[in-house]
């Protein structure tokens, strides 16, 4: 019977830890991944990239948002389309996010579809 508890524990204990283990490669994925995807961005729009950024970052205690969720409405995951004052990408929340400059306007726009 004790044998039996052991075995049943040191089973929950592999499976949890193989979870936790994935979603740290994960994460870490998914760093690795924005930041090739950053490296993409024009310089006007990496500057509106980085206001964007700092203003979910210094707003996000006020919004109610962990640093998770604050990264995952900010950082891309794929570029959809990019221009060299425009860029729209899908962040890891699942929405579309469009950057852009015009007549030195800074635009940023947050929607769930195209």
């Amino acid at each position: 019977m004790k044998r039996r508890n052991f075995l049943a524990t040191a089973g929950t204990v592999g499976i949890a830890t193989t979870v936790a283990g994935g979603t740290v490669v994960s994460s870490a994925y998914s760093s690795i991944n924005a930041t090739v995807l950053l490296q993409e961005f024009q310089p006007e729009v990496k500057a509106v990239y980085e206001n964007f950024s700092s203003q979910v970052q210094v707003n996000k205690e006020d919004m109610g948002l962990d640093n998770d969720h604050a990264a995952s409405i900010v950082l891309p995951t794929r570029i959809i389309s990019q221009k060299p004052s425009n860029i729209v990408y899908k962040n890891r929340s699942g929405q579309y996010v469009t950057l852009s400059v015009a007549n030195g306007k800074e635009r940023i726009r947050i929607s769930n579809s195209l």
